[in-house]
């Protein structure tokens, strides 16, 4: 007899032999688990998330910039990686003393990796530090020097 995690058909251990078989299903629960999510950023504009916290990180024509996968990724719990393609990613929303990303640099909550097309092709350019990490345990940008290139 097979055995899953989520399903499991036991014999009834009170019929006597030779009787018709009688099968019972259980059910049974299975671990919290947090899935990382992945966003794929298809415009150069900064531009905001509409929505945080629904997984989409789309802005308001439905495009997902950096600024609107930041701010997703920091509505969500666990680690999520955000991929860039190439191209210079002006961060031109101006503000300060705000750490949810939504103006100024990216703040960074939760463990985030950044995936570029290579050091000398996509660039993150604001007049301060791009990126920071407002109160997270790890940031991880592969390849990024302190210019903001990728």
């Amino acid at each position: 007899m097979s055995h899953n995690s989520w399903l499991a058909i036991n014999r009834s251990r009170h019929e006597p032999r030779g009787t018709a078989r009688r099968w019972r299903l259980q059910l049974e629960t299975l671990e919290d688990r947090t899935v990382p999510a992945v966003f794929n950023v298809n415009t150069l504009l900064d531009t905001v998330d509409v929505n945080p916290g629904n997984g989409l990180a789309q802005d308001a024509v439905g495009n997902t910039s950096l600024r609107a996968a930041v701010m997703e990724a920091n509505a969500l719990a666990g680690a999520d990686t955000i991929n860039l393609p190439a191209g210079t990613y002006a961060l031109t929303r101006v503000g300060a003393n705000e750490n949810g990303a939504a103006l100024g640099d990216l703040d960074v909550l939760d463990s985030l990796t950044l995936f570029g097309a290579g050091r000398d092709s996509t660039i993150i350019a604001q007049i301060d530090a791009p990126i920071s990490p407002a109160t997270a345990s790890s940031t991880t940008c592969p390849a990024n020097d302190p210019n903001g290139s990728m």
